[in-house]
């Protein structure tokens, strides 16, 4: 299963996968999630729905059939501050990280069989504004950008004609 940050859904629908130009691709999207191979954590999509955009109404409108449908774990929460992304980091400084963590806890859970995908890009940085795939790259969780996928999942523009 592929769990996907708030910044592939927003990057895609503002850059390469407009509504209304590449409609394939969000019917894809939900078909893909209909079928479990891709969900959005409630904290992504809360996240999503604050826009006043195209984006934020498809969210709405099928928000039953994209979110992952769990609690998070607060241990594997609590594991993501302290091992990962945010060693240290005040309440507020937690705050400020928004549904990252919860995004990367959500894949601690099944590690063999779940990927987040996210537009970030490794880096250094040590405090709140360390990237997600670095801290997934510390605590063993897979991770790619949409790219790839895509590529996974097979996604075109005609996606329907090989079902």
């Amino acid at each position: 299963m592929f769990i996907v940050d708030a910044n592939v859904l927003i990057t895609a629908s503002r850059l390469y996968y407009e509504f209304g130009r590449v409609d394939e691709y969000w019917e894809w999207l939900l078909y893909q999630s209909e079928i479990h191979n891709v969900k959005v954590p409630l904290e992504v999509i809360v996240e999503v729905e604050t826009g006043k955009d195209k984006l934020s109404e498809w969210v709405s409108s099928f928000k039953e059939t994209l979110i992952l449908n769990e609690s998070v774990d607060k241990l594997l929460l609590e594991q993501v501050y302290q091992e990962g992304d945010e060693r240290g980091l005040s309440r507020t400084e937690r705050t400020v990280i928004g549904a990252d963590a919860y995004l990367i806890s959500y894949a601690l859970t099944q590690l063999d069989i779940r990927t987040v995908v996210t537009l970030e890009r490794k880096n250094n940085k040590v405090r709140q504004n360390r990237s997600i795939p670095s801290v997934c790259e510390d605590l063993g969780v897979n991770c790619c950008d949409p790219f790839e996928f895509g590529r996974r999942l097979n996604f075109s523009t005609n996606w329907k004609d090989n079902l």
